[in-house]
């Protein structure tokens, strides 16, 4: 498996890993206080730091051209967007509420997608059923869809303050009619990573964040 991107991470070592966290790679700055601060800014999420020719491994009867990959990434980009406002105002209990503009007490997230492999409908439609883990061989790859992510959080001063990165492919399912559409599994990747997002701000690195979801770093 390709180790993650270091793509928008500003030189943090992305081998760095905090076991309470559920992110292939988090980073927190030594000695930041995360409790000065009672409010979150989310930023739209960025496409930019994709690689220039990703398109291409997602082109095919849907996907026809790299404006299109782009449209259909920029459509995920604000769809996670959505999920992590929801994700932060629902949250029980929330120690950092949903801002609208940085501020004294506002730390500010910004996320941006640093690999985007969406599904090909027509190329899946034959292979629906997944062999049960143990009984055969995965119907899974490097090539499956899969999103990356590389995240930043700074505090009032813009000062890097924590950053996170994870990869993760779509569930393995014995019927996966997600795969039936272009955007659905990066859509349901998206929707957990939100959750997780959420909670993992709200109650810290000294508290464990449990992963949900049957996903995984690796393609098998």
């Amino acid at each position: 498996m390709a180790p993650l991107s270091p793509t928008f991470l500003n030189g943090v070592d992305v081998t760095q890993k905090i076991d309470n966290l559920p992110f292939a790679h988090a980073w927190v700055k030594p000695h930041f206080d995360g409790q000065k601060f009672n409010k979150i800014f989310i930023k739209d999420v960025r496409i930019d730091q994709l690689p220039e020719d990703s398109w291409k491994a997602s082109s095919g009867l849907y996907i026809s051209s790299k404006d299109a990959f782009l449209e259909e990434a920029q459509g995920l980009a604000e769809y996670f967007k959505d999920k992590l406002i929801a994700a932060f105002v629902r949250y029980p209990d929330r120690r950092l509420e949903l801002a609208y503009a940085p501020g004294i007490d506002t730390i500010s997230l910004e996320i941006a997608f640093t690999e985007l492999l969406f599904s090909h409908p027509a190329a899946r439609a034959g292979s629906l059923a997944v062999p049960v883990p143990g009984t055969g061989a995965v119907l899974s790859a490097i090539s499956d869809p899969h999103v990356a992510f590389a995240a930043q959080l700074r505090d009032s001063s813009g000062t890097l303050v924590a950053t996170a990165a994870d990869r993760k492919f779509s569930p393995i399912r014995l019927l996966d009619l997600n795969k039936l559409t272009v955007t659905s599994s990066a859509r349901e990747v998206c929707s957990i990573w939100a959750t997780l997002i959420a909670e993992a701000t709200n109650r810290g690195r000294s508290e464990r964040t449990e992963n949900r979801g049957s996903f995984s770093l690796l393609p098998w």
